[in-house]
């Protein structure tokens, strides 16, 4: 379902899309809220800030099957790959759809791939309240090769990434990207070997994000945080 606002209080977002809100401050009524522009109150009193949902909002509301990536991987996936308005788009294990739903968001098309119909059945839910069109889900073994020709780039979340080097060649123009996300060091090394034969490999990296708190005259980062969340490898088809 689409979002269509998001209430703020105390640190706390709350999404709204029909309805009554029950929260810790009290009843919000989804009239009030409909016709809010910036300040709702609540039964008791207490009032909310009110934002028109935007993009984030709907994709933060996703539901999650599997380890899904984050928006930090996404966006660095994104302009690495060179990715634009009229690229098109190969993307190998669509888990829950956040990849999907950011790479549809920007590009011309995108096609998925999974082997699990629960999991594209989840990212279809999750992309079809972000209201994306230029989506193509498929269900098969991107193992056993690819279909598609003349990608602009192939991205690959899976366990053994190396199997899908020939493939990605003979389906990507030249000088488009292949790229893979991981969690283990060892996959790539696997990955590099493979993809040193037919592919300029750019560069391999990880991204960690630190949040801070600031609160009037102090600042530090927030705790217990994770900063790490996978290894990324861009190698660049010769």
């Amino acid at each position: 379902m689409k979002i269509k606002k998001v209430l703020y209080r105390n640190g706390v977002f709350l999404a709204w899309s029909e309805g009554d809100i029950q929260t810790q401050w009290g009843i919000v009524k989804g009239e009030d809220i409909e016709k809010a522009e910036t300040i709702v109150k609540g039964h008791t009193g207490k009032e909310f800030r009110v934002f028109p949902a935007n993009f984030n909002d709907n994709f933060d509301c996703f539901k999650k099957d599997a380890q899904s990536m984050v928006k930090k991987d996404i966006a660095y996936i994104m302009i690495n790959s060179s990715l634009g308005k009229e690229s098109t788009v190969l993307e190998a294990g669509t888990g829950s759809g956040f990849l999907t739903a950011y790479l549809a968001r920007y590009v011309k098309k995108v096609t998925t791939y999974d082997l699990e119909q629960s999991r594209t059945n989840l990212a279809k839910k999750n992309t079809e309240g972000a209201e994306l069109n230029n989506i193509e889900f498929k269900e098969g073994n991107i193992y056993d090769g690819i279909e598609e020709k003349e990608l602009d780039a192939v991205i690959l979340d899976l366990p053994e990434p190396f199997r899908v080097v020939e493939h990605a060649f003979k389906a990507l123009k030249q000088g488009g990207y292949l790229t893979i996300y991981v969690p283990q060091m060892t996959q790539i090394i696997d990955f590099v070997k493979e993809a040193e034969k037919l592919f300029f490999v750019e560069k391999v990296i990880e991204l960690n994000e630190r949040n801070w708190n600031v609160s009037g005259n102090i600042a530090r980062p927030r705790s217990p945080d994770v900063t790490h969340t996978a290894f990324l490898v861009f190698a660049r088809k010769i």
